[in-house]
C-alpha cells in the first residue's frame, strides 16, 4: 500500500493501494465519472465555476447513538448549541435532488456530523438519488448498527463509497474515543460487509476505514494502517481539528 495524497488542504493522509481509488470508479462507472473528477479537480484549483455544485452534502438529521469526545454531538454544551433533533422532510429530500437531476449534479453524500443508518430509509434515499442521475454516492458510518440486512440493502442502493470511522486498532482505545460503541460488534460487521461487497461482481461500493490522530489513539496509527492494508480500498489518517472553537474536545 503507497502513500497518495488527494486532500487539498494537508489534513488527511490518504493510503491507497497502487490503483488509485478514483481510477478504480473510473473503470467501473465510466467516462462520466472521469469527467466529474476532472471538474472536481478544476473546482478545487479555483479554475472551474459550475453553474449548480457538483456535489451535495445533505444533512438529513443531526443524530447519533455514540458520544465521540473529538464531536459535537458528544459534548453536552457543543450540543446543545449546535445540534438539533430535527428530521429533514422526504419531500424536501426529493425536491433536492430532482434539482440536482436538472443540473446534472453528479455526487451526493446524504449525511453530516450524523450516524447515517439511524435513519431507517437511508437506503431508500441513496436509492432514489442514484435513479436521478448520482453516481458518486459516499457516506461515512460507525458501523454500529451495520447488520447483514442493512449490509444488503446498502450494497443494492447504488452507494459508491463507504468509509468506516473506527479511530483506533484495541478494543480499550476505541472504547475511549468511540463512546457507546461495542469494538467487537463493530470489527464483526465491517468484516461481514467487506466479505460481501467482495462477492460482487462490480466490488461496489469502494471501502475505506478512519482514523482521527488524537493523543489518545496516535500510537495505533501503524498498527491499524497493518490491520486493514490488506482488506480495504483506502485508509485515512485525519489530523484531528476541533469542529469549533467555543468548546473542551478531548483530543
Amino acid at each position: 500500500m503507497v502513500n497518495k495524497l488527494y486532500t487539498t488542504d494537508d489534513k488527511v493522509r490518504w493510503f491507497a493501494s497502487e490503483e488509485d481509488v478514483n481510477v478504480k470508479l473510473a473503470s467501473i462507472i465510466g467516462e462520466k465519472f472521469q469527467d466529474y473528477r476532472k471538474d472536481w479537480d478544476a473546482i478545487n484549483r479555483f479554475e472551474l465555476e459550475t453553474e449548480f455544485p457538483i456535489f451535495l452534502q445533505l444533512e438529513t438529521n443531526q443524530i447519533c447513538n455514540l458520544r465521540c469526545p473529538m464531536c459535537s454531538i458528544g459534548i453536552p454544551n457543543a450540543n446543545e448549541k449546535y445540534v438539533n433533533e430535527s428530521r429533514m422532510d422526504w419531500n424536501i429530500f426529493e425536491k433536492i435532488i430532482l434539482e440536482g437531476e436538472k443540473y446534472g449534479c453528479p455526487s451526493l453524500n446524504p449525511q453530516g456530523v450524523n450516524e447515517p443508518l439511524l435513519e431507517q430509509n437511508l437506503e431508500n434515499h441513496i436509492k432514489f438519488a442514484s435513479k436521478h442521475g448520482f453516481f458518486d454516492i459516499m457516506m461515512n458510518t460507525n458501523a454500529t448498527l451495520l447488520s447483514e440486512e442493512r449490509s444488503r440493502k446498502l450494497l443494492d442502493s447504488g452507494l459508491t463509497r463507504i468509509r468506516f470511522s473506527l479511530d483506533a486498532v484495541t478494543k480499550e482505545t476505541y472504547e475511549k474515543i468511540r463512546v457507546g460503541g461495542n469494538f467487537d460488534t463493530v470489527i464483526k460487521n465491517i468484516e461481514r460487509f467487506i466479505e460481501m461487497r467482495n462477492k460482487m461482481k462490480d466490488k461496489l461500493p469502494v471501502i475505506g476505514v478512519n482514523l482521527v490522530k488524537m493523543s489518545t489513539n496516535e500510537h495505533e496509527v501503524e498498527a491499524f494502517m497493518e490491520k486493514w492494508e490488506d482488506s480495504v480500498d483506502f485508509i485515512a489518517i485525519q489530523e484531528f481539528m476541533p469542529p469549533e472553537l467555543d468548546s473542551d474536545y478531548s483530543y
